[in-house]
C-alpha cells in the first residue's frame, strides 16, 4: 500500500503588501495627530491672544479709572500707594469697580500709584515749546540735579562733535548726532516767585551734546554761569539716556523750577536729583501708575506716568507770560511812530 505525501509550502506573496499598508497607516496616523495638534495649538494661541488683549484693556481701564479719580481730587497725594495692591482704592474710599467682563473674569487685579518717584521721565520735549518741571524734594535739600537726554529715536550711535558754544543753522546740525541741544532755565522758588526773584535767581544755560567729553558739570551761579554753554558727556552705554549734565554746586534749597526746551531736534529727557548723595523723591511732578489686568489666567502689566502739576508749563508757547494784573509793554513799530516812551508814568516798572 503506497501513500502519496503532499508537502505544503508557505507562500509569502502578501506580506510585503501588509507591511507597506501598515507603514502607510502609521504615516497617515502621525499626520493626523500632527495636524490635530497644530489645530489645537492655533486655537490655544488665538485664545491666548484674545485673553492677552482683554487683560491689556483691563490694565488700561485701571489706569483710566485712577487717573479720573486723581483729576477729580479724590486721591490723597500726600502718600504713596506703591507697596500694597489696591490700597489707593481702599485708602481713599473710591467707588470704582474692577470687573469688566465676567465671562472671562476680566478685571484689573492690582493698582499701584507712586506719587513721589525718584526720576522724572519726559518722552518728548519739542523744539516748538518748553516744558516746566517742578523739582521739589519730598524731604531734605537738593544738592545736585542731573539731566539726561538723547533724541526721541532711541538710537545711541554717536556723532556729536560740534565745537562748544557753536550754534550752527538747523540744516548744519550733524545728522549723525542722535541728540539735540537743550536750553535749560533753573530758578529757586524756596522763598516764593515774583518778578524780582525770577530776574535774580534764574540761571539760563545751554546743554550741548558731545561724545566722550569730560563729565558735564554746571554750578547754580547766576553771576558767572548765566548764558553759559556746557558739554553734556555722551556715551552709548550711559543710562537712562546717553548724554548727561549735572548741576552739582550752588544748590541747597528744596524747591526749584526747571524749564527745558529742545534745540535742533526733539529730545527724550530724564531728570534725577540727590540730597547728600542719596536720590530724592520728587513731589507734585509725576505719578507712576502700575496696573495689572487679568483675563481668565492671563496677566498683563503696564506702567504709565501722568503729570501732577496741573499742566504747569505744558503747552505754553515760548516767551509767553501770565499775570493776574495788567501788563504794560514798551514797543516801537517804527522810528517816531506808535512809540511808548520810557518816561511814560503809566508804564513804570
Amino acid at each position: 500500500m503506497s501513500m502519496k505525501i503532499t508537502s505544503l509550502k508557505s507562500k509569502e506573496n502578501g506580506l510585503v503588501a501588509i507591511i507597506i499598508t501598515m507603514i502607510l497607516m502609521i504615516i497617515l496616523g502621525l499626520i493626523t495627530v500632527g495636524f490635530a495638534r497644530l489645530v489645537r495649538r492655533e486655537q490655544t494661541q488665538a485664545l491666548d491672544r484674545q485673553l492677552s488683549t482683554q487683560a491689556f484693556y483691563s490694565a488700561e481701564a485701571g489706569v483710566n479709572d485712577i487717573v479720573g479719580q486723581i483729576r477729580a481730587n479724590k486721591v490723597d497725594l500726600s502718600q504713596d500707594y506703591d507697596t500694597t495692591c489696591n490700597s489707593v482704592i481702599s485708602s481713599n474710599g473710591l467707588s470704582i469697580s474692577p470687573a469688566l467682563d465676567n465671562s472671562n473674569n476680566a478685571s484689573y487685579t492690582c493698582l499701584l500709584v507712586d506719587v513721589s518717584p525718584t526720576s522724572l521721565v519726559y518722552d518728548i520735549i519739542d523744539t516748538a515749546s518748553a516744558v516746566t518741571i517742578p523739582v521739589v524734594a519730598e524731604s531734605g535739600n537738593i544738592s545736585s540735579i542731573s539731566i539726561y537726554w538723547q533724541d526721541t529715536t532711541g538710537n545711541t550711535s554717536l556723532g556729536c562733535t560740534s565745537a562748544l558754544g557753536s550754534f550752527p543753522p538747523s540744516a548744519n546740525w550733524p545728522a549723525a548726532c542722535n541728540a539735540g541741544m537743550i536750553r535749560m532755565e533753573l530758578v529757586s522758588t524756596g522763598s516764593g516767585v515774583n518778578r524780582i526773584s525770577l530776574i535774580n535767581n534764574t540761571l539760563t544755560a545751554f546743554l550741548q551734546p558731545q561724545q566722550n567729553a569730560s563729565a558735564g558739570t554746571l554750578g547754580y551761579n547766576i553771576a558767572s554761569n548765566n548764558g553759559a554753554t556746557v558739554y553734556g558727556n555722551c556715551s552709548a552705554v550711559q543710562q537712562p539716556r546717553m548724554c548727561k549734565v549735572i548741576i552739582n554746586s550752588g544748590l541747597g534749597g528744596s524747591s526749584y523750577y526747571l524749564r527745558l526746551r529742545s534745540i535742533y531736534k526733539p529730545n527724550s529727557v530724564v531728570v534725577t536729583a540727590s540730597s547728600g548723595g542719596g536720590p530724592i523723591e520728587f513731589l507734585n511732578a509725576q505719578a507712576v501708575i502700575d496696573s495689572t489686568g487679568k483675563a481668565n489666567d492671563v496677566l498683563r502689566r503696564i506702567s504709565v506716568r501722568i503729570p501732577l502739576d496741573s499742566g504747569l508749563g505744558q503747552g505754553v508757547p515760548p516767551f509767553a507770560i501770565q499775570s493776574g494784573d495788567s501788563i504794560c509793554k514798551k514797543f516801537s513799530v517804527a522810528p517816531g511812530i506808535a512809540t511808548t516812551p520810557e518816561t511814560d508814568p503809566a508804564c513804570a516798572p
